[in-house]
């Protein structure tokens, strides 16, 4: 969550403007699977599935905003917090930096979290780059299946809703541990700050 502050060409006057993208991620996600599932109900199944693909964008979005958002935080704060070493030195990849919350749940809080299912991930990843294949984590290494840009288009509100109560209740695992925030009341916030300039106006909510 970012606060920004810009004051006005003749120093008078600012303007605060309180930006949650991960959070908006999450409620646009849960906007476009109402869309969807109103769309299913009257058979508009083009209408539907183009807001199926939004919400998966979406979901993943605001998965990768918590994770890694806390993920810098404890590398910031935590001299404890190991993260994963890659022979190239670039920022970690997803995966890894669950794989480092994970274990550092364990170690230093003696949390265990569960086992994170990311099926998700691979179809926004064929969203974002048409024409890939990947892995299907459903599936084992004896029997592979890789999903395509056709399985995009096998997507269902029965079938994406249980992936993202499934990430969502991983999240609040995670949040939970380490007292992190997954969705910042950003009207709330710019009322506080509004009380404490002494403006007397209402923010305005976009």
């Amino acid at each position: 969550m970012k606060v920004v502050i810009t004051p006005s060409d003749d120093g008078e006057h600012v303007t605060i403007a309180a930006i949650d993208l991960t959070g908006d991620a999450w409620e646009d996600y849960l906007h476009y699977i109402d869309l969807a599932r109103r769309s299913e109900s009257s058979n508009d199944f083009h209408r539907a599935n183009r807001a199926l693909r939004a919400a998966v964008i979406n979901l993943i979005a605001h998965l990768e905003g918590v994770v890694s958002g806390l993920h810098e935080k404890l590398v910031e704060s935590r001299p404890d917090f190991r993260t994963s070493k890659r022979l190239n030195q670039n920022r970690c990849t997803l995966k890894e930096q669950i794989v480092d919350l994970r274990r550092h749940a364990q170690e230093s809080r003696g949390r265990r979290l569960p086992y994170l299912r990311l099926r998700m991930k691979a179809l926004r990843d064929i969203l974002a780059h048409p024409r890939i294949s990947k892995f299907d984590t459903g599936s084992n290494a004896a029997n592979p299946r890789y999903l395509s840009e056709v399985d995009l288009f096998d997507l269902s509100v029965k079938m994406l809703v249980p992936d993202g109560n499934h990430i969502s209740s991983w999240l609040d695992a995670l949040c939970t541990i380490y007292g992190y925030t997954r969705v910042h009341d950003t009207y709330e916030i710019l009322t506080e700050m509004a009380k404490k300039f002494g403006t007397g106006r209402e923010p305005t909510k976009i």
